[in-house]
């Protein structure tokens, strides 16, 4: 163990600020997924039209974002999976079809209770938090130099 606490830091200085950067940009990488997900449903619900899909199959799961249940439907002979929270989930129970927003152009189905809740104040804290994960890693690679 050194003495001088900087001294380990300063002999790998440009491995922490890669790893620390590239955390960063995957995190920010990885907010804008989640933003442009979201974006494309809301158009989808916006400017899509009900149908009726006969429900095939149900499959229960913890009812969680990380684990929602399943249901599985079909429309004009294609078969489309929607993953949703236990409230929907125990809503549908008694009948053999939902009502879903349809996409022709990009063969594309979503409910019209969207799966998650705006989660606008979390993409914007995620990008928060990896903008100053960079601006950490610059500000400290410039302070060991």
């Amino acid at each position: 163990m050194s003495a001088i606490p900087a001294e380990g830091y300063k002999k790998y200085r440009w491995f922490w600020f890669y790893l620390q950067t590239g955390m960063g940009l995957l995190m920010l990488f990885a907010t804008y997924m989640m933003w442009a997900k979201m974006k494309e449903e809301d158009e989808i619900v916006k400017n899509s039209p009900l149908v009726c899909m006969q429900v095939t199959a149900r499959e229960r799961s913890a009812g969680i974002s990380k684990l929602p249940d399943i249901i599985h439907a079909s429309y004009q002979g294609r078969n489309y999976t929607f993953e949703c929270g236990r409230k929907y989930f125990r809503s549908t129970f008694g009948v053999d079809s939902i009502q879903v927003h349809f996409d022709a152009l990009k063969d594309r189905a979503v409910l019209p209770v969207l799966n998650f809740p705006h989660y606008t104040f979390l993409v914007v804290m995620i990008a928060g938090a990896a903008v100053m994960t960079i601006a950490d890693a610059a500000v400290t690679a410039r302070k060991y130099r």
